[in-house]
């Protein structure tokens, strides 16, 4: 499974699909959920204790085992003392913290890890993370942002983004066999006849060394250079270009992305980016963020679109993040709110993520979503009190839905029928929905929380 941070053009996260809406949903009830496994801590540092900083959870290995964050913490392992953000491993099955933006010479990355753009192997093995340090490898000269793939058993860490040339890359994923990684791009060295002049996806294959363009129509034609106004007339206006934010499928067969292109598919007139995914076996692109029928979405009166947030391991479900309201039925009222859609290639259906009790839609934005690597869980986080019958919380909470069965429960609970002192945020769900990760700043979740922060929790469920 591989899921993204929520970005909503700050930038953020998306959906998926599956025809679920929650009149007639059987649910959980509050007092069950609560009893369910108390959460553990996950950033933690030297000899069990607790981050002197806040912590950002990352990607997390489908089992679970292996968990990426970001931290500003000086305490979770020896040697590191600048107070940057940084980039971190954690083992929750041996309790072990390491870190992996060490430099090559095993000193202070030069600059603090900004993105929260990050992917790790399925063994935990392989991490890929972009950052704009200098010194993470040799002869790393070209100022830029750049994609680097680490290896946590032998401590090698390479430059993914780089062909000869100056390179640079960012917002890396990466296949579950560690092999393939895709990453966003404005440079024209990695295949011939790249001239449209805006940023591209790619796929490097980090056996033979080959990259692929993903970026292309079905084929095989390059992106256009569309530019798209976001924001209009206000003070955050931004033109927008290109493809960005992409997703690798676990299996290493379909990537997702985004883009404001306007001919990698017929008929693309909505002026807006959508999601589109690529299959690197038979080299067709298809837009995903469409409706049921097969038709476009309409552009949001900001000029927002969509992109993906999460996919599961065959590619077949994609979740997006986006403004796009007429993707599905809702009311005209609430259009350009952000939202999580989801999108089933297989049975072809895109629907809402979350619903009220009611069948309406949210009153607030519930942009951020997960799906299991096997597709058939669904995780997102929502303030909205009508979101689930019975539910007494009042902080930003995060509920967990089967898609197969339809029933809902609330997991960002204390394991002893407490709701959260505060809001939870990024969250990652294992293979099965076995568990739940996710960053909180809530101190009731564990005993000992006495750090005042951000920190990273799992819960079994």
């Amino acid at each position: 499974m591989r899921t993204r941070r929520s970005r909503v053009f700050t930038r953020v996260g998306a959906t998926a699909t599956v025809t679920v809406g929650l009149l007639g949903v059987t649910l959980l009830t509050q007092s069950a959920e609560a009893a369910a496994p108390k959460p553990t801590r996950v950033s933690l540092g030297i000899n069990g204790k607790q981050a002197n900083a806040y912590s950002l959870l990352g990607a997390v290995t489908p089992d679970g085992r292996y968990v990426l964050f970001l931290s500003s913490a000086t305490n979770l392992v020896k040697g590191d003392s600048n107070g940057n953000q940084e980039l971190y491993r954690r083992d929750t099955v041996t309790g072990k913290t390491e870190k992996v933006t060490w430099s090559a010479e095993r000193g202070e990355a030069s600059t603090a890890m900004f993105s929260g753009y990050n992917g790790i192997s399925a063994n935990g093995r392989y991490v890929v993370f972009d950052s704009a340090a200098d010194n993470l490898v040799a002869g790393d000269t070209n100022n830029k942002v750049d994609v680097f793939v680490r290896d946590m058993k032998t401590g090698v860490t390479k430059r993914v983004s780089v062909k000869g040339g100056e390179g640079g890359g960012e917002s890396p994923s990466i296949s579950a066999d560690g092999r393939l990684v895709a990453f966003s791009s404005g440079s024209t060295e990695f295949v011939p006849n790249d001239t449209n002049g805006t940023r591209d996806i790619f796929v490097k294959d980090l056996r033979t060394n080959k990259f692929t363009r993903v970026s292309v129509s079905s084929k095989g034609k390059q992106s256009d250079n569309a530019v798209v106004s976001t924001n209009p007339g206000s003070p955050t206006h931004f033109d927008e270009r290109g493809s960005s934010a992409p997703l690798i499928s676990g299996n290493g067969n379909v990537v997702a992305f985004s883009s404001y292109a306007r001919n990698l598919v017929p008929k693309d007139t909505n002026n807006a980016s959508d999601v589109f995914v690529h299959s690197l076996s038979t080299g067709t692109t298809k837009r995903v963020s469409v409706k049921t029928d097969g038709s476009q979405a309409n552009n949001s009166s900001r000029g927002y679109g969509s992109v993906p947030v999460s996919i599961s391991a065959n590619g077949k479900v994609i979740v997006m993040s986006g403004a796009q309201a007429d993707l599905v039925d809702g009311p005209a009222e609430q259009r350009h709110q952000f939202d999580a859609y989801v999108r089933d290639l297989s049975t072809r259906i895109t629907s809402r993520v979350v619903s009220r009790v009611d069948g309406e839609r949210t009153s607030r934005s519930a942009a951020d979503t997960s799906v299991s690597s096997d597709g058939r869980y669904l995780a997102f986080a929502s303030t909205d009190p009508n979101v689930k019958k019975g539910y007494t919380g009042t902080v930003r909470d995060i509920f967990i839905r089967d898609l197969k069965t339809n029933k809902l429960k609330v997991v960002s609970v204390t394991g002893a029928k407490k709701m959260p002192n505060a809001a939870s945020y990024g969250f990652v769900l294992t293979t099965k929905a076995k568990a739940v990760v996710f960053e909180s700043d809530a101190s009731n979740l564990v005993g000992g929380d006495t750090n005042k922060v951000k920190d990273i929790f799992k819960r079994k469920l």
